[in-house]
């Protein structure tokens, strides 16, 4: 065997000793972080009605000191919360947790996440997100939409989910209310639906303090119609929308003004929504 092949196999026997020492070094350390915990319920997804309590059992467990527990909530559109927030020295640690489903939550879908950690930095987490049924939150107004005459080449028609005043043309996007005139002198004062939307006319709802329960029970309780006729001032019309991913999304309608000239490219409907 010569210098050459042997200084070659030299470092080979080198490098895969460096290799399976550090492969082992890293198995150790995977070995030592062994911080586990556990959250019951196991379903991910949880869905509770208003004035309800979840009760969840949490266990920790290390072969190192458990320093610290959290459980935290989070909600889109609000800073976090924490709920629970304790220093421990423990290597197991248990914990029956009693969450409140209440009317009191800012919104209806949340997620709460279960964390510790160790004296040595490690970490684990687990979350649980929670569907609210049933919860009650005032609906959103905006006004002074305007829709024309379906023969006047403006917008004549609505996407009530994003509030966009359509034309006769965009059919790509959602009509889900479009004005049914066909005479050139006046409005139709008839509505119908691109979206197969269903309508109840109730005037005698309260719009000021809409609710999405008020709406859903106003609705629920109302006569169905798919086309809105003899439209005046004043009616109110609430409707459901149900398509893709958009589920139980209800929406008032308050017509505040309808102007009905002689010719129709300056008549409209004005009206205000409120939507979930």
């Amino acid at each position: 065997m010569n210098k050459q092949y042997i200084s070659k196999y030299r470092k080979l026997t080198f490098l895969l000793g460096f290799f399976i020492f550090c492969l082992l070094a890293s198995c150790k350390k995977d070995d030592t972080s062994n911080l586990v915990i556990y959250v019951y319920p196991e379903d991910i997804h949880i869905i509770a009605p208003l004035d309800t309590i979840i009760r969840f059992n949490i266990s920790c467990s290390s072969d190192e000191l458990i320093n610290n527990f959290k459980i935290t909530r989070d909600i889109v559109g609000f800073p976090k919360i924490n709920l629970v927030d304790s220093s421990i020295s423990t290597k197991l640690f248990n914990l029956e947790f009693d969450f409140f489903v209440d009317n009191d939550l800012p919104a209806s879908d949340l997620i709460l996440d279960f964390y510790c950690q160790d004296v040595s930095g490690n970490s684990s987490t687990k979350f649980r997100r929670i569907k609210v049924t049933d919860f009650e939150f005032p609906l959103v107004e905006t006004s002074g939409h305007k829709m024309y005459s379906r023969i006047s080449q403006k917008e004549c028609a609505y996407n009530l989910y994003t509030g966009q005043a359509l034309a006769l043309s965009d059919t790509s996007d959602y009509q889900d209310i479009i004005d049914n005139s066909f005479n050139y002198n006046s409005l139709s004062n008839t509505w119908l639906s691109r979206t197969n939307l269903e309508f109840v006319v109730f005037n005698e709802f309260d719009y000021a303090n809409a609710t999405n329960r008020t709406a859903k029970n106003g609705f629920d309780a109302g006569i169905k119609v798919t086309e809105l006729i003899d439209l005046e001032i004043g009616d109110i019309i609430i409707t459901v929308i149900n398509r893709d991913e958009i589920k139980d999304y209800y929406v008032v309608i308050e017509i505040t003004n309808i102007v009905n000239d002689v010719g129709i490219d300056d008549d409209y409907y004005e009206f205000n929504l409120k939507k979930s």
